[in-house]
């Protein structure tokens, strides 16, 4: 209950949680000018690097970058025993340059918020005059799809992401998707969750609606539902029933992957998964085009936040493996595998027939 007339804090990434307590505390600031004075360090974490993008856009806030280097209270000699110390170079960029580094063993290595010069990477707006081409780029799944959906079922959480496929100005090679939203639906039945990214396809995209007669409405755009492909013993998750629940709420639900000339569904391996979604975050093979992006709102929040928190966190373990550990409450590999099944299809055929853009010119 005290009130306070200025605050200093040092290292704000390590209590920036607690945010609101410390701007409530500002009550006896004269004329209202709460003043404060924060220092942070980078910090590899996903909620920190959504708060600091969110107060980056208020007029409120101000910010100024000092290299550890640069400080006239510290001696050179204090450097250099740290460099000749050992301390390695990814630290030595966090806590000595300032700069804000990935996992040492990151698996989506090629997601960035931003580019080296403060533009737009993988995080960004949809800017005003794309043009939607979600329907053009699906049509050979059906006519009128709004909304590509990715699903993956899971024992503890069902996980569904959403995108959709846009040019950003008419000189584009290539469109580029979005993923625009997220569903979890932790301790779940199927059915209540497929109703839950039905409602939110209807509510906020515009997709799968119904007449006033109840009946699904013929005008209206639909979702496409790719599906982390079934087992075939029936005895493990998912089972063919899956795609059952799907359609009976209108839904068009097809496997991730099916082998090649039938309709039996294809085991996606994880390695070839990776590959396809750092390809697509940046095909550096191909002049560094970035072809999936989360959308954002102004203020820099993004549409699906546990992807980003998925992207920015997710490592290798000792082994070089990737997504090894196992599916508790705390695992983060639903929502970046669920966009690798969403896409699978789609675009791994494209980047497989694709020439590099230096042999193409």
């Amino acid at each position: 209950g005290a009130n306070w007339v200025a605050h200093g804090g040092d290292e704000l990434q390590d209590h920036f949680d607690k945010e609101d307590d410390i701007v409530m505390r500002g009550r006896s600031a004269p004329d209202g000018r709460y003043k404060r004075l924060n220092t942070s360090t980078a910090k590899d974490s996903a909620a920190w690097r959504d708060f600091r993008r969110v107060v980056e856009g208020s007029p409120v806030w101000r910010f100024a970058k000092m290299l550890g280097t640069a400080n006239p209270l510290v001696s050179p000699e204090h450097w250099a025993r740290l460099r000749a110390g050992g301390m390695t170079q990814r630290e030595w960029d966090r806590r000595v340059l300032a700069l804000d580094v990935p996992p040492e063993k990151q698996l989506y290595y090629n997601w960035r918020r931003t580019n080296d010069d403060g533009t737009p990477a993988n995080l960004m707006p949809i800017p005003i005059g794309a043009v939607d081409v979600t329907a053009d780029v699906l049509a050979q799944y059906g006519r009128r799809i709004g909304v590509l959906v990715g699903h993956d079922p899971g024992t503890l959480q069902h996980v569904s992401m959403f995108l959709k496929a846009y040019k950003l100005t008419p000189r584009d090679r290539h469109h580029r998707w979005f993923v625009v939203d997220e569903v979890t639906s932790p301790e779940s039945t199927v059915r209540a969750h497929v109703a839950d990214v039905l409602k939110r396809l209807q509510d906020g995209h515009g997709c799968n609606m119904v007449d006033w007669k109840g009946r699904p409405s013929e005008s209206s755009p639909v979702a496409l539902v790719r599906i982390d492909p079934h087992t075939q013993t029936g005895t493990e998750h998912p089972g063919r029933d899956l795609y059952t629940v799907w359609r009976q709420f209108g839904l068009i639900a097809m496997a991730a992957a099916y082998s090649p000339g039938t309709t039996k569904p294809q085991t996606i391996k994880k390695e070839s998964r990776f590959d396809l979604v750092n390809v697509l975050l940046c095909d550096d093979v191909g002049g560094a085009e970035r072809r999936l992006l989360v959308a954002c709102n102004d203020r820099g929040a993004p549409a699906a936040p546990r992807l980003v928190s998925a992207f920015e966190s997710l490592e290798r373990n000792e082994a070089g493996e990737g997504e090894a550990d196992g599916k508790g409450k705390g695992d983060l590999s639903h929502w970046p595998a669920v966009v690798g099944y969403a896409l699978w299809q789609v675009e791994r055929p494209r980047i497989e027939n694709a020439a590099p853009r230096e042999a193409q010119s």
